[in-house]
């Protein structure tokens, strides 16, 4: 089995929820830990994407610096991928991306987009009618297609799939039930499910 890096996008600024969602108590520790073990033996390491270095490392989570702030997913996808490639084994050339406000998640769909890479393939996430920016597995050359989005002012996850070679897996099955949690009540919903 493929273990990837995993990096958990968190620095955006929770107006919705009012206050860290990443931190905001689930059944089992807080959210971010959660997403974090939705990807079970899937991971070889854990990185944080946040506004601040440390932001997280008293739950045990190596935290990184948003490059930029203000540039949303794929600002943090760019801190991600700038980091990769800075600190990757000479083996590893791809990495998984998440966020710390999506779960549900199921370790066997992670082993869908493992299958689905090509030898020219730069993006690998699952789509229905439109993509899903999360989970994605992301190839280390993807960076300077995020660069030259970013460079234009865009924000848009999905012109970040069209501009790449990326493949679209079918959404699985259960796809449904995942929480993309944004509100106090969405999370409050969650707890007592």
């Amino acid at each position: 089995m493929s273990r990837f890096p995993l990096y958990i996008l968190s620095g955006g600024a929770s107006r919705r929820f009012g206050g860290d969602k990443a931190r905001a108590m689930l059944h089992e520790g807080t959210m971010i830990e959660a997403a974090v073990r939705q990807f079970g033996s899937w991971v070889s390491r854990v990185t944080v994407v946040a506004e601040k270095a440390g932001k997280y490392e008293d739950l045990g989570l190596e935290t990184i610096a948003d490059l930029e702030t203000g540039n949303g997913p794929l600002g943090g996808l760019n801190a991600a991928l700038s980091h990769f490639a800075e600190h990757r084994n000479e083996d590893e050339s791809w990495l998984l991306v998440s966020a710390c406000d999506l779960l549900g998640l199921r370790p066997e769909w992670f082993e869908t987009l493992v299958a689905a890479r090509t030898s020219a393939s730069q993006a690998v996430a699952f789509k229905g009618e439109r993509w899903e920016p999360f989970p994605v597995l992301v190839h280390v050359s993807a960076s300077d297609a995020v660069q030259t989005l970013l460079a234009r002012g865009e924000r848009s996850t999905w012109r970040f799939f069209e501009m790449l070679e990326s493949v679209p897996v079918s959404l699985p099955e259960g796809w449904g039930k995942t929480h993309n949690l944004n509100t106090r009540e969405e999370l409050e919903k969650l707890r007592n499910s």
